[in-house]
């Protein structure tokens, strides 16, 4: 059996990565379903504004969202998009906040540049991205 590798380079991509702060701590004083219950609710925010934007959801990981503007088609102004995109995010666990008397605190890392993106591996396959531009948003 063949596994084809699917894989672009893209010049301009701006990447965005946001957690919890504090989130292990937190793991250990809620209950599973409420756990998941709130990060379902956070992420599916998200996830509505990333449609709203237009932009590429890559995945989920734990607690971390990361998302790119500018894959996998080019895009003017992917970095104002993705800055847009970051304040209604803010804004929206804000309003999640004050709705469930919470304190979510998220940490945001951005950064545009070049990215490898493409599919690899046999089985679950995922869109994913590759490169410095990735590591710094993500630190």
């Amino acid at each position: 059996h063949e596994t084809k590798i699917i894989v672009n380079a893209h010049a301009e991509v701006t990447c965005f990565f946001a957690d919890i702060v504090g989130f292990t701590e937190m793991t250990a004083s809620m209950s599973a379903e409420d756990l998941i219950i709130m990060l379902n609710t956070l992420f599916s925010g998200m996830d509505d504004l990333v449609v709203a934007y237009k932009l590429e959801k890559i995945k989920t990981i734990g607690d971390c969202y990361f998302v790119a503007s500018g894959v996998p088609e080019y895009r003017l102004k992917h970095a104002e998009y993705m800055m847009e995109f970051a304040l209604d995010v803010l804004e929206f666990v804000e309003k999640y906040n004050k709705a469930q008397n919470r304190n979510i605190q998220l940490r945001i890392g951005m950064n545009s540049g070049n990215v490898v993106a493409g599919v690899i591996g046999k089985q679950k396959y995922c869109y994913d991205l590759w490169g410095n531009t990735v590591n710094i948003a993500s630190r």
